[in-house]
């Protein structure tokens, strides 16, 4: 979906508030499979930087064809973190992402690896207009988060703005291109912070199917976003709350690894200069509960 064909996104089912309660309440009250609290700082073990395993350059540091202004920034890249840890007060702690404004030096850096990467015309183009550093996550085929079927889980609290566009989503560890699962894209839509919520199939016929809802308290303070999928059946949380239940589709019985990452632009609007800098999201944690 978003990360890869925005343009082709098509969310078939039309936007719902299901207050029913989920028939996973059962599952997570039980001890998760793998998870991450972001208690230590970021598990090195557990996450990737970039669209790894791609090739670490500056091409696989954003998604071109979105129309994203950031450039997934790191320490071991270009000497320079968007992603920190930060206590948090009976929460253990929090993973930080911060989408900033590129400082000069920053900037220059940028622009210093395409040239020495000699990028295509589309990406230096792209490379041009993308003057945000933010930051990105994401599991590993092989990694104890990557798994096939039972239910996945994230506490995350987005400061809603109409240019950020903070994702939560699954791709196969086969890497292929589709099926994709976003768990949420966050957007505000006509004033209102919402939740979409998307599978992308290449199964004939299915397409792109979802959801969207509000999300709650008008998007203040955390809220947990969650897939369920096995063989046949795929559902989508809010809040411990259903908001859509989907047939799963043939491609989605394989396994896959999550992602997070904050963009700017893209399908948000476009970061002007009154733009607040920087922008957040915080993930309290993912959990994983496999084979359900």
């Amino acid at each position: 979906m978003h990360r890869l064909m925005m343009g082709t996104l098509a969310v078939a089912s039309a936007t719902m508030a299901v207050s029913q309660t989920t028939p996973v309440a059962k599952i997570v009250q039980t001890p998760p499979s793998w998870s991450d609290e972001f208690t230590t700082g970021l598990n090195a073990n557990d996450w990737d930087r970039g669209y790894s395993p791609w090739p670490n350059t500056i091409a696989n540091r954003f998604l071109i064809g979105t129309g994203e202004r950031q450039i997934y920034v790191d320490g071991p890249y270009l000497g320079k973190d968007t992603l920190a840890t930060q206590a948090q007060m009976n929460t253990g702690g929090t993973a930080l992402f911060l989408a900033r404004r590129m400082d000069a030096a920053t900037r220059s850096r940028i622009l210093t690896k395409a040239a020495e990467e000699q990028v295509t015309a589309a990406t230096a183009a792209a490379v041009g207009k993308a003057d945000w550093a933010s930051a990105m996550i994401k599991g590993s085929a092989g990694r104890a988060s990557t798994f096939r079927h039972g239910y996945i889980e994230a506490s995350l609290q987005w400061t809603p703005t109409k240019e950020s566009w903070p994702a939560f989503w699954l791709l196969p560890k086969t890497w292929g291109w589709p099926p994709e699962i976003d768990i949420v894209e966050m957007r505000i839509e006509n004033g209102i912070p919402m939740a979409v919520m998307t599978i992308h199939s290449k199964q004939p016929g299915y397409g792109a199917r979802g959801c969207r809802a509000p999300i709650p308290r008008n998007g203040r303070g955390y809220h947990r976003y969650g897939f369920y999928w096995n063989m046949t059946t795929a559902v989508f949380y809010l809040d411990g709350k259903v908001t859509c239940r989907l047939p799963a589709p043939s491609d989605l019985n394989q396994e896959f690894y999550p992602i997070l990452n904050l963009a700017m632009g893209g399908w948000g609007a476009v970061p002007t200069a009154n733009t607040a800098d920087p922008q957040k999201l915080q993930v309290d944690y993912v959990r994983v509960w496999k084979g359900y």
